[in-house]
């Protein structure tokens, strides 16, 4: 399987919260009282164009990228500094699909986070991690879909390994093998946060 990692000279920031341990909600300040409305309104609407930008990109890095995928085990490198490459015509410009949607995916978190620390309603598959009052609640929603994924995309490959071309089935199994990275990887988070909490529990 091919690793992508994400790679950009940019300084960034990181907001500490204290107090936040293991399971603990977040809590940030409510500034909806302190915002004019109308940027409240522009700013979901905003968010909004964003996510439907951001899903038709990934139609165009699926359908348009030809950009060769890396050898398996190889690391595919994703350069977030890099322009788009020059060309005398739309037909030689390779335009980096990939590093687009990568920038579009955090560009709708910062959004959604700048829309949730005002207190605005976020679109209803967004808005469904704010409503869990801790991290734990969450991760379970997380492994609750994960696992019915890894099961769906099982079946498919059990049923079309006799009458499908392999070519087609390769991506379905990497994603698959992906997926059930991620399911080991938010269960050991569920063993550790519940080993945590049972050290800083009073004897």
């Amino acid at each position: 399987m091919s690793v992508t990692t994400l790679h950009s000279a940019s300084k960034t920031s990181t907001a500490t919260r204290p107090g936040r341990g293991p399971g603990a909600p977040v809590r940030v300040p409510d500034y909806s009282s302190q915002v004019d409305p109308r940027l409240t309104h522009l700013l979901r609407l905003s968010l909004d164009l964003q996510l439907d930008a951001m899903l038709f990109m990934l139609g165009a890095a699926a359908t348009h990228d030809d950009a060769p995928s890396p050898e398996d085990g190889a690391e595919h490198v994703i350069d977030l500094d890099a322009p788009a490459s020059a060309g005398e015509s739309s037909d030689e410009l390779p335009l980096p699909w990939r590093r687009w949607m990568t920038e579009d995916l955090e560009l709708s978190r910062c959004l959604a986070s700048t829309a949730a620390t005002i207190g605005l309603a976020l679109p209803p598959t967004l808005g469904r991690a704010g409503r869990h009052k801790d991290s734990h609640q969450v991760t379970d929603d997380l492994i609750a879909r994960y696992e019915f994924m890894a099961n769906l995309l099982g079946d498919l490959l059990e049923r079309a390994a006799a009458t499908t071309p392999r070519s087609l089935l390769e991506p379905v199994a990497e994603s698959l093998e992906r997926i059930r990275a991620r399911l080991e990887e938010l269960r050991a988070s569920v063993a550790l946060d519940t080993v945590s909490l049972g050290a800083a529990a009073p004897a």
